[in-house]
């Protein structure tokens, strides 16, 4: 039929698409040869959007179909739609890799890589498309800073929770120290002898070192919370209700402090809790101090410029 009306071979359908652009974007490989065995001429002929064969080729990634349009109208790389992209350019936006890749390959075997700096209306050639895209592709694999806040969140308030509940409601071999310590007091003034005295002492160091062992989780636990309600605080700034939550995180370190002071006694014990509270701000202080430290003098940094300026003054 279209070797009787070659003529039909131009005509466009409702939709603005002709026989060789549906061909193309469909990987009709058969029916574009025949069609081009009829007229060359339609491997550029412009339809919808000013595109041609190679563009519809391009956007579906068919290369099969693009090799066959490039080898019988190399020129055809050249045409551009009506915002003036490229076959390229339509590769790269439609994310058609492999497509891109045979273009690309072809244009370096004809020596028109200076395809490969043209740009479309907006500008942009296709090697910054390129980067723009895989650029995009790192975002998607990476996690979004809200996701990796809201896990950051989960598991500092669950470190918050457990910390807390640690140290309102610790062992019981840390409740019974203080009564520990009482009954070896009572005993080491109650006995005199010898023997008495030697089990007496026995006794003495086991519950120091009880005491020791006490003192050391509550350093770490308070520590954690410490850590954790700072990152809380952190993560949540700029959020609703801001001050509220302040409020609320001082006022459970506060019932947390009163909780340890109700089950120990002795001044160790709030010397520990107040270390472990500004533990955490050390590595931040010391930070500050050492580029404090570092930082040149007014007399340094003049000299450092009388010589830039005038290299034959010394210092």
């Amino acid at each position: 039929m279209i070797r009787q009306k070659p003529e039909f071979a131009r005509e466009m359908n409702k939709d603005g698409f002709r026989p060789m652009d549906i061909a193309s974007a469909n990987g009709y490989s058969e029916i574009v040869r025949e069609l081009l065995m009829v007229d060359k001429d339609l491997c550029r002929l412009k339809g919808r959007d000013r595109r041609t064969p190679l563009h519809y080729a391009a956007m579906k990634g068919r290369v099969e179909i693009i090799d066959e349009l490039l080898s019988t109208c190399p020129d055809s790389a050249k045409d551009v739609t009506a915002r003036g992209e490229t076959a390229l350019h339509l590769a790269v936006k439609n994310n058609q890799f492999a497509a891109f890749q045979i273009l690309v390959q072809w244009l370096e075997q004809h020596n028109m890589e200076e395809l490969l700096n043209w740009g479309d209306q907006k500008g942009n050639i296709v090697l910054h498309l390129v980067a723009s895209r895989h650029q995009q592709e790192f975002q998607v694999n990476r996690d979004s800073p809200s996701d990796t806040r809201s896990a950051l969140l989960v598991v500092a308030a669950l470190i918050a929770t457990v910390t807390f509940q640690a140290g309102v409601n610790p062992p019981s071999g840390f409740l019974n120290i203080q009564e520990e310590t009482q009954s070896s007091s009572r005993n080491t003034n109650s006995t005199r002898a010898g023997p008495a005295v030697g089990s007496s002492l026995a006794a003495l160091s086991a519950v120091l070192g009880s005491q020791a062992e006490s003192s050391m989780f509550l350093f770490w636990n308070t520590l954690g919370l410490s850590a954790s309600v700072s990152i809380i605080a952190y993560l949540t700034t700029r959020f609703p209700f801001q001050m509220e939550l302040l409020i609320s995180i001082i006022s459970m370190m506060f019932t947390y402090g009163c909780s340890i002071a109700s089950i120990s006694s002795g001044g160790l014990k709030y010397t520990l809790v107040g270390i472990a509270d500004l533990l955490r701000w050390v590595p931040r202080w010391g930070k500050r101090f050492w580029e404090w430290w570092r930082r040149p003098s007014g007399m340094e940094i003049g000299a450092t410029f009388l010589g830039n300026s005038f290299p034959g003054i010394q210092k």
